[in-house]
């Protein structure tokens, strides 16, 4: 009886404990700020960058605010940003409230707090944006920011009483547990002295420690999960000595590893330790703990399989698991589950070359395939022919075929001569059609590189040599002689690319891989903005006013991720309107929507980009994964 009765008294201590713990500093519920596009779904303006002192921030444009959960009660609104150079910003729209801001200075960093107070409005978010004069400089890049969170004001009445009471209750616990350890109630008492006197000779930095563990949230709002691990230690001590004292050596350390190797993920998971640059990208969405039972009782199996994978995706120190994992299956075996590691820091996504390019031979030496993927080419071509507009067909080669060399030996080799017969077929049948892969092979030793190193996409070197063929194509179409006239400016710049962070090793988790861009000065100073239409984002570059050399006319380009890069290539030199854009389902390009919008615009020509690994996805009607 007497037994069941401590037992009782440390649980009812322990539950104690905890509440007084939750109560004694109302926890600052932190939000990061997400960057959202004005009347859009989410998008990301500019990649994550990292400053020389290690912090992540994003640049944005003007046309772009932030959102953070609406407040629930009376807080401060923090906001760390700071103005690109040659912008001027006048104010700060908060809601309904429009603030004045007062003078920033360029890379100026700016710490700014705004009271805000709860809304009956039905919304859950409260949007910020900068408001800055007319932009006179020739990037759409406005601002920046980083380090952003709402914080509650609401604080205790009486917080020292109650720091007080939580402090003796940790000593009495502590008190307990050393008694159960040592049996000597003497050693307990001492160290429950030397606590007290602790805590009136240290008060702040006991309480510092209070604050961090609420500034915890993973840690905080686990501590039940500590309640129980130290009921389970408290009830089982007894056996356990006495185990360690009777087993052999062997066994206790065998007993002891893999008691670490059980508990090190457990303790992750309650407080995960991870730095952001050890994070990994995952290529889905991890799975979310589920907060309540589904389904009927017995439903175990439905319950426990998001579960299951919810422990699976949040495990404790898991990137950094998977780092060593593929650190050693890259140092020792030279091989990775995503990447090829080739020649000259070229990184290969195993993707393409296991899966991709088989399926693009395969669909070119089989002729009811080879000529299905012929016809929707044609049908697409003919679609807008309707319309009145000429299409050009570009099909992007990868970097495997422009750089073989730097393969490594275990990755697949492809002959590109069968996407080159491809497009000769193309051409046969009435397309018009420009050969991509030989255009770049004959600058490949005009510039330092073609691709990014470490990621599948060209860079701005191609597209400029692409942009230059599109627009004497055209010139050459409308009969008007030799328009391009501005050379390459070639730039260098550090690019964190996404085949490196597939490869998630540990060595590699803080390295930028070395890129060339394009220099390039946007006619009159006028920027790209981006438009959402129909549901849908249109990277758009417009002339005020046409000048001479820009007697192309308009121009639109349909295409993938690698498309985007022709921003930096000079089109809007001789183009009034140069408008880029992405379809997911090739046949959503001819909705009455976006036929209409052509028209509006004026467009009579139409680049449809793609690249040859994209090319067998045409026959599930499916045009652009990235």
């Amino acid at each position: 009886m007497k037994k069941y009765i401590v037992v009782i008294a440390y649980v009812c201590v322990t539950l104690f404990c905890l509440y007084e713990l939750q109560l004694l500093i109302t926890q600052p519920r932190q939000y990061q700020f997400l960057a959202r596009q004005l009347d859009t779904v989410e998008v990301q303006i500019r990649a994550i960058e990292t400053n020389p002192e290690g912090d992540e921030f994003r640049w944005l444009s003007d046309d772009v605010t932030i959102t953070v959960p609406k407040p629930t009660q009376t807080g401060v609104v923090h906001m760390h940003v700071w103005i690109a150079p040659g912008r001027i910003t006048t104010a700060i729209q908060v809601g309904n409230y429009q603030l004045s801001t007062p003078l920033f200075s360029a890379f100026q960093s700016r710490r700014i707090a705004l009271l805000v107070t709860p809304s009956a409005t039905q919304s859950s978010l409260l949007p910020i944006k900068f408001i800055f004069k007319p932009n006179e400089t020739t990037t759409p890049i406005a601002w920046a920011f980083a380090g952003e969170y709402w914080s509650s004001i609401t604080t205790q009445p009486h917080p020292q009483p109650q720091l007080m009471l939580f402090v003796i209750i940790t000593l009495f616990v502590t008190t307990l547990t050393l008694y159960r350890i040592s049996n000597h109630p003497l050693t307990s008492i001492v160290c429950a002295g030397i606590g007290v006197l602790l805590f009136l000779v240290a008060e702040t930095p006991i309480s510092m420690t209070v604050a961090w563990i609420t500034d915890q949230p993973a840690l905080y709002n686990r501590l039940w999960v500590l309640a129980i691990a130290w009921l389970i230690w408290f009830w089982k001590y007894p056996k356990a000595r006495a185990f360690f004292t009777t087993a052999s050596a062997q066994t206790r350390v065998i007993f002891v590893a893999y008691g670490m190797l059980t508990l090190i993920p457990v303790v992750g998971m309650i407080a995960p330790p991870e730095s952001a640059s050890m994070q990994i990208e995952e290529l889905r969405k991890l799975q979310e703990c589920p907060d309540h039972w589904t389904g009927a009782q017995w439903d175990v199996a439905a319950n426990f399989a998001p579960l299951s994978q919810c422990i699976t995706d949040h495990i404790g120190w898991r990137s950094m698991f998977i780092r060593v994992k593929n650190e050693i299956d890259y140092q020792v075996f030279g091989v990775s589950s995503r990447i090829y590691f080739g020649n000259n820091g070229f990184y290969f996504m195993r993707r393409w070359s296991d899966e991709r390019f088989s399926w693009l031979q395969e669909i070119f030496h089989t002729p009811s395939q080879r000529q299905k993927l012929l016809a929707i080419l044609q049908q697409i071509n003919q679609n807008y022919a309707k319309q009145g507009i000429h299409v050009i067909m570009v099909i992007t080669p990868s970097k495997e075929f422009i750089y073989p060399e730097n393969l490594p030996w275990n990755a697949p080799k492809y002959d590109y001569q069968m996407v080159r017969d491809f497009e000769n077929d193309m051409e046969a049948s009435g397309l018009d059609v420009i050969h991509t892969f030989d255009l770049l092979q004959s600058h490949k030793k005009d510039v330092p590189l073609l691709y990014h190193p470490r990621d599948f996409h060209w860079n701005d070197l191609s597209a400029y040599y692409v942009a230059q063929a599109v627009t004497d194509h055209i010139a050459q179409h409308k009969k008007i002689t030799n328009p391009w006239n501005h050379p390459l400016d070639i730039c260098s710049m550090v690019r964190k690319a996404s085949d490196q962070s597939f490869a998630a090793l540990m060595s590699n988790r803080d390295a930028y891989a070395g890129t060339y861009c394009q220099v390039t000065t946007m006619p009159n100073h006028i920027p790209w903005i981006i438009e959402n239409r129909f549901n849908r984002d249109f990277n758009v570059w417009r002339a005020e006013q046409a000048s001479p050399s820009q007697t192309l006319g308009a121009l639109e380009i349909d295409g993938d991720s690698y498309s985007m890069y022709f921003q930096t290539s000079g089109l809007e030199r001789y183009f009034n309107l140069v408008v880029i854009t992405k379809f997911a389902n090739w046949r959503d390009a001819f909705t009455p929507d976006h036929l209409g919008y052509l028209q509006r615009g004026n467009v009579r020509y139409v680049v449809w980009q793609m690249r040859d690994a994209s090319l067998p996805l045409l026959l599930n009607d499916i045009y652009n994964e990235y």
